[in-house]
Order: C-alpha cells, then structure tokens, then sequence
C-alpha cells in the first residue's frame, strides 16, 4: 500500500531531531545522538499488517494508514477526530495531525516536556486546543503554529468540554472548571466532593453537562453559566466514560450498578443492580441503552423505562456504532456484529494491533484503527 505523502513536518528542536528525505516515505525525522529517535514509518508498516478480510466481514475496507510521528519507547496515547482532522498524541507528548481525506501528516510538534501530564485534546474554530494537568496550549490546526498557551487556575484531570469561549473540566479537587478562552481566567467554578477523573459529557446542543465524581456524587449543570439542574449521588464512582441522550445520563458504577438519572433535578430514573463494579462503558443510541453487565453481558434497555430488551450473557464489551443496521461491539481485542433485535451475535473476529477504534457516525460512520505503535488505519464503509 502506498505510504502518504507527509505536506509539512514542523521541526522537534527541543528534542533536537532534524527533518531529512527517504525515498520511501517522502520524508521522515531522525534524531541526533543526543536526543530521542523517531521510529520509521516503514518500521511501523512492517509490523502491522491491514487484515482487509476481517473488515470485509465488517462491511469496510482500508482507505488509507496514516502515520504519526513516535519516538522509540513512545505509544499512542490518545486519538480524537476534530472534524477534517485526526489529532494523535503519543506518551512522548509529541502531537501529529493527519488530513482525514488521504492520511497525510499536516504537522508535528512536542507540546512540552515528556514527563508532562495530558488531559486530552480538542478543538475550537480554527485551533487545536492541548490540555495539560496545568496549561492549555492553542495550536493553530492548518499551520500547528503555537498560538498561545494558557494557564489553568486548578489542576485539572479531565477533556474539556467546548461551549462557546469556555472549556469546562473536571479537577483534581473536585472542582468543574469553566476556564474562560478570551480573558485567560475561570469564568465560573463548582464543586463535587471528590477527584473528577473522568471526561464529563455533554447531554445536548444547549450545553447541558453532566458530570461524576470518584466518589460517586454526581452533577448535571448548565456549561454556560454554571448553575446546577441537579445532583445526586451513587454509592461509588465510575471507571469508564459517560453516556447520555438530550434528557438521561447513563453511569455504569463500580457500586454494581448501571444507572439513568433525568436531567432535571438529576433524579434517579431507574438502577439495574449486577453481580460486579462494571467494566465497559455504556452507549445510547435511539431510544437504548447498551452495556456490559458482567455476568449477564452486554444487555439493552429502554432508555427512558428501563426495561430490559435482551440480554447476551456470551458478548461482552462496548457498543461503538453500528453498520448496516448492525451493532458493532468491542471489547478490546475482538469486534462482533450483533442483531440490535435480540442481541445475537451475526459476525465476529479478532482484531490485532489495535490499541483504539474511533468512529465518526455512530450509524455507518467511518473507523479509525490506531495501533499502540502508531499506526492510524482508516476504515470507510463498503458499497
């Protein structure tokens, strides 16, 4: 398979790695004997071969791989689609952007230094905003000239969630930061009683936002202006992310529950008790509620009621979107197709090398496969 052609590598100049011609790549960085090597494209390639008939069964074919700068003993980190754009950082905090058209490396940079702690990424208008536990730093998303860096009032430990000028994290203290782009400042704060570890999750276009503590206390707040819908409280946290529709957020605790609170007052919905703290996230997709209830497996329920629809005690994992009217569940090594009518399993195969899948649509979006290693393998959907 044809290697994309890289269009603008910015240099690594603290990490003294200098841009030189390959034949093969079109272009690769080397590093000097001082400072940290890039491993090859090719040495990347070789390793990790594209099995284009386990996506056929799929319903996909390979598109293009794409292939962001890693340094030697690097791994991808983290993965997120920004639009046109794939944001890719590795462990090294060197971040890579790829064109999602052709794959193509648009540019490179270490954000900071290698033992600096990320958050996540995202974008706003034109920049491609990096969090740290500490800064945030804007990067212009066409050229990946550094535009700014800020400094966050709290140590946070969250994504941030964009709403207008504010990016709203979860802390280290408990505190939901809405740090505000314009003046540099908070614009408005929020406390629960515990660290927020993980990402909080928008529930609609109005900003609306519900967000979990490690302890389990539990917040739905208006991300513009802060003030609070209401909160509640489980009797433990959670390990994975959140799920919601426009009115119901959906937490899978490690107190052996999954449960729905409705967005306002943040009452309790419904709770499904399990025999262990739940380990997949949950998914929502029209009207249902998708999780791995451990012993029972991955189950459906009515989102709103409740009740359960079917359950598959054999297929465990996450729902991440569906194709040709199938559910796509992944558990981490294997991917299965299921009926979302009864929960049977129609197709399923192992899937080696991928660290992370990334869909675009959840309803026959494109995939996005990224290995540790770091290679990104666009999959489009098969006439």
């Amino acid at each position: 398979m044809k290697m994309p052609r890289i269009l603008n590598v910015r240099r690594l100049s603290r990490f003294s790695i200098v841009l030189s011609a390959t034949a093969a790549a079109g272009a690769m960085l080397t590093g000097c004997e001082t400072g940290p090597q890039v491993v090859s494209a090719e040495k990347r390639a070789s390793a990790v071969v594209p099995q284009h008939e386990s996506y056929a069964q799929f319903g996909y074919r390979v598109e293009w791989r794409g292939f962001p700068t890693m340094t030697t003993g690097e791994v991808v980190e983290r993965m997120e689609i920004l639009d046109d754009l794939v944001a890719v950082q590795e462990s090294g905090s060197v971040l890579t952007v790829l064109e999602t058209r052709s794959g193509e490396r648009r540019w490179s940079d270490p954000v900071a230094s290698p033992l600096t702690k990320f958050v996540g990424l995202t974008r706003h208008d034109k920049n491609i905003i990096v969090s740290s536990e500490s800064d945030a730093f804007f990067y212009d998303a066409d050229t990946g000239a550094l535009q700014t860096k800020q400094k966050l009032s709290q140590v946070v430990n969250t994504r941030p969630i964009v709403i207008g000028p504010l990016m709203v994290y979860g802390c280290s203290n408990g505190q939901v930061l809405a740090h505000n782009t314009l003046s540099g400042y908070r614009q408005w704060g929020s406390f629960l009683d515990d660290a927020i570890e993980i990402d909080p999750v928008r529930m609609n276009d109005d900003g609306v936002i519900g967000i979990v503590a490690r302890s389990g206390d539990l917040l739905i707040l208006n991300g513009e202006h802060g003030f609070a819908y209401g909160r509640n409280r489980m009797f433990g946290g959670t390990d994975v992310s959140l799920a919601a529709s426009e009115t119901t957020l959906f937490v899978a605790s490690t107190d052996h529950s999954l449960y729905a609170f409705n967005r306002e007052g943040a009452s309790e919905s419904w709770r499904k008790r399990t025999d262990a703290p739940l380990k997949f996230a949950p998914a929502y997709h029209d009207g249902k509620v998708y999780c791995d209830m451990g012993g029972d497996g991955v189950c459906a329920f009515e989102a709103y009621a409740g009740s359960r629809v079917w359950t598959n005690p054999k297929l465990h994992g996450t729902v991440i979107g569906m194709r040709k009217s199938r559910l796509m569940v992944w558990d981490g090594a294997t991917a299965s197709l299921i009926n979302p009518g009864d929960g049977s399993v129609v197709e399923s195969v192992k899937l080696d090398n991928v660290a992370m899948i990334k869909s675009d649509n959840f309803v026959d979006g494109n995939l996005y496969l990224a290995s540790a290693s770091g290679v990104v393998t666009k999959l489009v959907p098969r006439n």
